[in-house]
């Protein structure tokens, strides 16, 4: 028995029991904090348990609710507390009723700008979640958000959300992820430097090295044609994040003509 395999069966035996300080001391002594990674499989399987057990999720809603509430900073290993609760609130998001609901969409929403930036990765995890399990209701969400003056950090979720594989296989996906990317450039484009910062900007940049990749490898079609329509806008940042994209090897290694005319475009 691998060792992963031995400890999935200790904590479950925390869950079937209902004991919560147990799974609560457990995860903090196999965080992997202070350190550089958290033990993100550890998180993942958790939130695996719970989505896949709809009654047992309800009764451990409200230990969830204070887990999320601990205030800690990112690298402490309590934190994992909070990581753990958050991306658990997308798997069950839908075993409860709309009241509950519109609760963990404020906590969703309030953790794309936390300036812990763990919570600000994890979160994005906890909307796969709800994706995966009904991207309709994913849509929504995105649209709430975006339909009320979104933060940098806000856009930057979202984008980092739907640039997911398993996200791009539908065409409702593909559309909406698409929709999503457009929006972003245009924000970057239309960058409000008297509300925000250069630090803000730069994140949007970073997000931008990679996410639009994703999902241009998965929509090809669409995506290089409006990589082309961006380069004509011939705006030196906007050049650069694309060349950056382009260099990408799920984009250079599987359409290698389209990233040759994209990049001699930008090189003229």
């Amino acid at each position: 028995m691998t060792n992963h395999k031995k400890q999935e069966e200790l904590y479950v035996q925390f869950l079937e029991r209902n004991d919560f300080k147990g799974l609560e001391n457990y995860l903090i002594e196999n965080s992997n904090l202070p350190g550089r990674m958290v033990n993100l499989r550890l998180i993942a399987t958790v939130a695996n348990f719970f989505e896949s057990n709809e009654e047992l999720s309800k009764s451990w809603y409200r230990i969830f609710n204070s887990w999320f509430d601990i205030k800690i900073d990112g690298n402490s290993p309590e934190i994992i507390l909070v990581l753990t609760a958050l991306e658990s609130f997308g798997g069950i998001y839908q075993n409860f009723s709309r009241k509950e609901q519109l609760l963990i969409e404020k906590k969703l929403k309030d953790s794309l700008n936390d300036e812990r930036w763990r919570v600000r990765e994890i979160v994005t995890e906890s909307y796969k979640r709800i994706g995966l399990l009904s991207y309709g209701d994913l849509i929504k969400l995105f649209e709430d958000i975006l339909s009320n003056d979104p933060t940098p950090l806000e856009v930057r979720g979202l984008l980092a959300t739907v640039a997911h594989p398993n996200l791009l296989i539908l065409e409702e996906q593909l559309d909406f992820s698409q929709k999503i990317l457009e929006l972003f450039f245009h924000y970057y484009l239309n960058f409000d430097e008297k509300t925000f910062s250069k630090e803000d900007k730069l994140i949007l940049k970073k997000g931008l090295s990679f996410a639009p990749s994703v999902i241009v490898s998965k929509n090809p079609t669409v995506g290089f044609q409006y990589f082309d329509k961006l380069i004509k806008i011939d705006d030196k940042e906007i050049n650069t994040i694309i060349k950056t994209n382009l260099k990408k090897k799920r984009l250079e290694n599987v359409f290698p003509d389209e990233v040759e005319i994209l990049l001699s475009e930008i090189n003229k």
